[in-house]
């Protein structure tokens, strides 16, 4: 579910940013992120053993490398972010 609902919002994030485009081409490059990513899920260690998460059953866990490339294809670039 987590892959249908994710494949989902990038490809409306993608078509709206290039609507000239094929429709079948971006929700294709969609899945394909989608499925390059890896949700973790349960019980979760942090980079740097900072912390553990105990991540309930509907929840997901991106590392930041793929949190950076999920961003990225949201057209947020994750320097920019100012968490402070």
């Amino acid at each position: 579910m987590f892959k249908v609902i994710l494949a989902a919002l990038l490809s409306l994030v993608l078509g709206s940013a290039a609507a000239a485009s094929d429709p079948a081409a971006e929700l294709d490059a969609a899945n394909k992120l989608v499925s390059s990513l890896h949700p973790q899920e349960g019980k979760i260690s942090l980079p740097g053993a900072i912390a553990t998460l105990d991540l309930p059953p509907n929840f997901r866990y991106l590392d930041p490398a793929d949190s950076g490339r999920l961003l990225e294809a949201w057209a947020i670039r994750p320097a920019r972010i100012r968490w402070a």
